[in-house]
């Protein structure tokens, strides 16, 4: 759905996995006065945590430790916060547990917490942005519940894990494979889950959950990049198909082409961002490793097309409609997909 097709003031989706740039793009929105621009509406942070311990924990300058941009307020400021912490209307699984939901899928809860934040920005005067990085598969769900405009980043899953691997802390490939196993009982994730032995666990909290998969990354990380790569090329042809703007965050560094024809589709749309400055970076890897990933993501694309190519597809004509601002290995990617 285009812009013009909804009002001024219907929202603003940003998708993507973690480290696409997500930050960056929401950040972008967040500097204009226009937008009420909510960062991670799925954080398990926003359950029980109180604003001011957050703000405490999470002050603006630690988004330099992270690698975002420089930030004027901590990440949660455009969250109104209940006066004993969390944000109203706010369940623990809607972070991981409900990661897949279909555009026929019903979740009152969750439609419910999502129309009680756009209500926040509105009250405003500005239009509701949401970044998220765990609602790739909600991305139809989300489409048929809110007339909205979506955006939908890539970034080559070879930096996307290295930029996974580069912190200490595993947060990262916790939460990826908390996504794959809380969610093995889906059609598209559980391919990933039976093909990787990803296992199902819930528990009462998030704490619970994050402390079973640590043992499981702990036990696993050298043969989690297979993980990564199915998951990203899963999600990223689903959300595809809800997109209004695709943008290839590595070309978009790269190419000025590329930068050209995102800034005029978002104009389309009537959205003003200056990316000019976007400048993701490029991690580099061993030959040996990097070999081995390459060598997977051969293997995997086809075997992974014929598993699921019944029941996931993007359209031919939607995607030559994002092709000149993509890279030749992300047009490829989705390419396969295509009917």
């Amino acid at each position: 759905m285009g812009l013009s097709a909804v009002s001024p003031d219907s929202p603003l989706f940003i998708q993507g996995m973690w480290r696409t740039g997500s930050t960056y793009i929401w950040n972008k929105f967040r500097e204009q006065p226009r937008y009420r621009a909510f960062s991670e509406p799925f954080h398990e942070l926003l359950l029980f945590e109180k604003e001011e311990d957050l703000r405490r924990k999470l002050p603006a300058e630690i988004s330099l430790m992270a690698r975002h941009p420089e930030l004027k307020d901590f990440y949660f400021a455009e969250y109104e916060f209940e006066a004993l912490g969390g944000i109203r209307h706010f369940e623990k699984r809607f972070s991981y547990q409900t990661y897949c939901l279909g555009p026929e899928s019903r979740d009152v809860s969750l439609q419910r917490y999502l129309f009680s934040l756009m209500e926040v920005a509105w009250r405003h005067r500005q239009r509701p942005v949401f970044k998220f990085t765990r609602g790739l598969m909600r991305a139809g769900w989300l489409h048929a519940r809110f007339p909205s405009y979506t955006i939908l980043l890539l970034r080559r899953p070879m930096d996307i894990w290295n930029s996974f691997v580069s912190f200490p802390n595993p947060y990262f490939l916790v939460a990826m494979c908390m996504v794959v196993g809380q969610n093995r009982d889906h059609e598209i994730l559980g391919e990933i889950a039976r093909r990787h032995d990803v296992p199902f666990h819930i528990a009462d909290t998030y704490e619970e959950d994050s402390t079973f998969y640590q043992g499981f990354v702990a036990a696993r990380q050298k043969e989690l990049y297979p993980v990564l790569f199915d998951l990203y090329l899963l999600t990223a042809v689903s959300a595809a198909r809800y997109a209004d703007a695709v943008v290839d965050m590595n070309e978009l560094s790269t190419n000025p082409a590329s930068l050209a024809f995102v800034s005029a589709r978002l104009q389309v749309g009537g959205i003003n961002l200056d990316l000019a400055d976007c400048n993701l970076p490029v991690y580099p890897a061993s030959v040996a490793t990097g070999n081995d990933r390459a060598e997977y993501e051969v293997r995997a694309r086809p075997s992974l097309r014929a598993a699921l190519n019944t029941r996931l597809s993007i359209r031919s004509d939607k995607l030559a409609s994002f092709a000149p601002g993509l890279s030749r290995y992300s047009l490829g990617l989705l390419e396969e997909w295509s009917v």
